[in-house]
C-alpha cells in the first residue's frame, strides 16, 4: 500500500516538474522576464495579462483624448502624452524585447532607465535647439 502511495506522488511531483519547466520554456522562448513569482502564478492559474503598463497607458490616452476633444486639455499636453507612450513602446522593444509588461513586472531598474533614456532625450533635444 505504501509503495502505491509512493508512486503516486512522484508521478504527480514529474507532472508538476513537467508544467514548470514548460511554462519557463515558454517564457524563455517568449523573450519574457522570468521570475519564480511568475511561474509559479502561471502554474497556479493566477495570470495578470490585463494589468500591463501600455494597456493602462492607452486607457489613460483614451480618457486624455476625451478631454483634448472637449477643450479640456491643452494639444501640448496630450501630445506629450502620446510621445511618451511611443517612447516606453520603443524601450520595452529595445531593451526588453517585449510589446508590453505587466504591472508587477515594474521595478526600479526598468523605471530608472526608461527614466535616464527619457533625460538623455530631453538633453538630445535641448542641444539641437540651441544649433539651430
Amino acid at each position: 500500500m505504501e509503495s502505491r502511495n509512493v508512486a503516486r506522488n512522484t508521478f504527480k511531483i514529474r507532472n508538476i516538474t513537467a508544467n514548470l519547466t514548460n511554462i519557463y520554456n515558454r517564457l524563455f522562448l517568449a523573450g519574457e522576464q522570468i521570475t519564480a513569482e511568475k511561474i509559479r502564478n502561471e502554474h497556479l492559474g493566477r495570470t495578470h495579462s490585463d494589468h500591463t503598463l501600455l494597456a493602462i497607458f492607452r486607457e489613460h490616452n483614451d480618457r486624455e483624448q476625451k478631454l483634448f476633444d472637449v477643450g479640456r486639455r491643452a494639444k501640448s499636453t496630450f501630445n506629450r502624452y502620446l510621445l511618451t507612450y511611443r517612447r516606453l513602446e520603443e524601450y520595452l522593444k529595445t531593451e526588453y524585447h517585449l510589446t508590453d509588461i505587466a504591472m508587477n513586472e515594474l521595478n526600479y531598474d526598468f523605471i530608472y532607465g526608461f527614466s535616464t533614456l527619457r533625460d538623455w532625450h530631453s538633453v538630445m533635444l535641448r542641444n539641437y535647439r540651441s544649433l539651430k
